[in-house]
């Protein structure tokens, strides 16, 4: 409902202004009065800007300049004013935004560090993996050099065997031939 009072008062000031471009000054100045005090109604600081100035340039047409510097102060008033709330809200959604920025910023770098951490461990896993597999392939190779080595001892132990078998007889049949 509010919306379709402002609307009303918005189409009165044009109304007004349409009138100032066709001369029809007594029309355009009860719809621009009509449309500004409908503005103040609602609060409407944009139509009360569009009001005055029309004002201004109603009363500048017709010669009453006085009235017409006073509609163009108010007018200066609220186009200001209007411009510092936009200038405070760029000012306030530009800090927004930095801060915005900022915790981004922190939160991407805090994710790099993490990332990094994250390489870091998995290279330190990966250098105690392949020097595990470097140890079992150094311990595998000793186990076999001593097995094949424990082989061979085994080897020449049963040839020893053998010849020390073979000497006892040959000893024995000596011995015997002798008896």
């Amino acid at each position: 409902e509010l919306e379709l009072f402002q609307s009303v008062a918005n189409i009165n000031v044009n109304l007004g202004s349409l009138h100032i471009q066709l001369k029809k000054y007594p029309e355009a100045k009860t719809y621009l009065l009509k449309g500004l005090d409908m503005c103040r109604q609602t609060g409407s600081k944009e139509g009360m800007k569009e009001a005055y100035q029309g004002l201004a340039e109603l009363n500048s047409l017709t010669g009453n300049y006085n009235e017409a510097l006073e509609d163009y102060k108010l007018f200066i008033t609220y186009r200001d004013s209007l411009n510092n709330e936009e200038n405070t809200k760029k000012i306030t959604q530009a800090q927004m935004q930095y801060e915005f920025d900022k915790k981004e910023a922190a939160a991407k770098l805090e994710q790099e560090k993490k990332e990094a951490v994250t390489r870091a461990e998995s290279n330190k896993q990966q250098v105690v993996i392949w020097s595990i597999c470097g140890i079992l392939v150094l311990v595998i190779a000793f186990a076999a050099y001593v097995y094949r080595s424990f082989l061979q001892k085994q080897k020449i132990n049963v040839e020893i065997t053998q010849q020390k078998h073979i000497i006892e007889e040959k000893q024995n049949e000596i011995i015997s031939s002798i008896n």
